[in-house]
This record gives structure tokens, sequence and C-alpha cells, in this order.
């Protein structure tokens, strides 16, 4: 995982594995505690125990341990669904310097395809040093899609007629050509939407454009204006500046597709901080863009352009 988010807290566990370790271990101990009201809901409360040989993995800086964990589920009065899982770690030691780790699932029943399944809606993760300092990550779970295929077994002389006409299909279909930049070309990029560095977070997708045509022996590979996707990977709040941790993988025309392996020069725009006086958490990552942001400046408007060499 931390090759795709390099800085940051993050878990693994907020969709399926919480769930799965309580309702599905077999050492999970639980306390029936009566009914309960969850805002206006009526429900019913479990309290339950798991203990470290089936506990959570937890990770600080470059020390790790495994805990167990307690917590509550509340389930509706009358269906019995879950709507919400709380857990939170024991016996944390001293060496990861935490004095809190939390989580907090909540569920409802989502709609995909032509049935109704019972999902996380949102989870609130919650991490407290020795000191005081803590680390929050909110996630809604959204826009769920049902995927489905269809195969056909044939047998005898249609298979070679299929392989015949499978070439032609695909240009029918228009499929992309799959391009490998030249080495060494400097690809420069104009951020596409503004980002809110406030409300934003390690994860979100990011949009940028080509500023200029990318050539190679003199032949347009790809247009200026062409879209490029990345990510945020990083986003530090300092007192004097922000950083901003950014990462871009590929670009994509109506014809043509690459997946991008990026080097960082530097970035010009009016919210970047062009003082060399400023530091991160930790030094960039391969293929990772730090962006140093005037002190202030919440909003990193669009047009902030980037050099990149790839």
């Amino acid at each position: 995982m931390r090759a795709f988010v390099p800085t940051g807290m993050f878990g693994n566990g907020d969709f399926g594995l919480y769930a799965r370790a309580v309702f599905a271990g077999r050492s999970t101990e639980f306390e029936h505690k009566g009914e309960a009201k969850l805002g206006d809901q009526a429900t019913t409360r479990f309290d339950f125990h798991v203990p470290v040989s089936s506990g959570m993995r937890i990770r600080s800086l470059d020390l790790a341990a495994t805990v167990g964990y307690h917590g509550s589920f509340y389930a509706e009065t009358g269906t019995l669904d879950a709507l919400r899982l709380e857990v939170e770690a024991d016996a944390l030691p001293e060496k990861l310097d935490l004095r809190q780790v939390s989580d907090t699932m909540e569920y409802k029943r989502t709609r995909i395809g032509g049935g109704d399944f019972l999902l996380p809606s949102s989870s609130d993760t919650l991490m407290v040093n020795l000191r005081g300092d803590a680390s929050r990550n909110m996630v809604r779970f959204s826009d769920c899609h049902e995927f489905s295929g269809e195969s056909t077994l044939k047998f005898g002389d249609d298979d070679a007629a299929d392989a015949a006409a499978a070439p032609s299909a695909a240009s029918a279909a228009g499929a992309k050509r799959e391009l490998t930049l030249p080495r060494n070309a400097e690809i420069v990029l104009r951020l596409v939407d503004e980002i809110d560095t406030n409300n934003a977070a390690v994860g979100d997708p990011v949009r940028a454009a080509l500023a200029s045509d990318v050539k190679e022996k003199g032949q347009v590979l790809f247009h200026k204006g062409v879209e490029v996707s990345g990510r945020i990977v990083r986003l530090e709040h300092y007192e004097n500046f922000t950083v901003l941790g950014l990462m871009f993988h590929e670009a994509e025309s109506e014809t043509a597709h690459a997946y991008l392996n990026l080097a960082w020069d530097r970035a010009m725009g009016e919210d970047v901080l062009a003082s060399p006086r400023w530091g991160a958490s930790s030094p960039a990552r391969p293929h990772e863009g730090l962006v140093p942001l005037r002190p202030g400046h919440l909003h990193v408007s669009r047009g902030v352009v980037m050099f990149w060499r790839n």
C-alpha cells in the first residue's frame, strides 16, 4: 500500500476485514448489552472482544505490532441489519508512540443491479499519539456498481472463423494504441481543476492537461491539451507552508494511451512557494512531485504549471 499512498494515515479493514474478523472469527467473544438508541433508530447493542491472535496490525513509522481490540456493534431492531461497528485497539505498545487507535464504520443497504446489499457507507479512523496529536481519516463509500459478463462456448469450425474475425472486430471498435513516451522527454502539465487543500485528502484524483505537444523524432505522440490523470499522495500543513505531493500515471487521448513514469522537476504558479526554505516530513519518493505552497493558500488555482521528465 505504501507504494500507492507514500505518506499519511490509512487503513485497509474498513470495507470488509473488520466485519469478517468480528462476525466470522472463531475467537470473538460477544456480550449482549440490550436495547440502545442510535440517533432516532432503535437498535440492539452487542459488545465484543477480539484477542491478539486474531487482532489488528498497526504500523507507526517503521515500527509495527499486532494488538487485540474491542468494541460494539449496533443492529437494527427487527431486521437485525448492522448499522454501526466500532473498534478500538487494546494495550498499544509504547514503542508505537500511540495512545489511541479507533475506527467507526456506518452501514446501510445499497441498491446494486437487481438486489439490495448491506454495505459500509462510511468510516472514521482516528489515531492519537502520546503527545496528544491526532490524525483522522474519513472515508465515504459510494457509487457501487454491478459488473457482469457473458461467455459462449463453441466447438468445431466456428472457433477458426471467430479467430479470423477478431482483428477486424478490434479495429472496428477503435482500439487505442499503447504508446511508450521517449526517455528524458520533458512533460509539462497544467492543473485542470482547483485543489482545496483544506478539504482534499491523500488518494483524491487529480486532473492535468499537457501544456505542449509530446513528440518523438518529429512525430506528435500526444497533442497539447490531452488529459493526464493522477492522485494526491501527500498533504502536509505547516505553520509557514503546505506541501502537496502529486503523482501522475496515465495519459489518454481519443486514439492512444500511455502509462507514465515521471520524475519531478519543478512547479510554477502564484500559489507556489519559490523560497527553498521549506521541508517535508520525508524526502520525495520516486515519481512523486512535491509542490510547496505559500502560507494561507488553501486553494491551489487551476493553471499551475508542473515540469516533469519521463
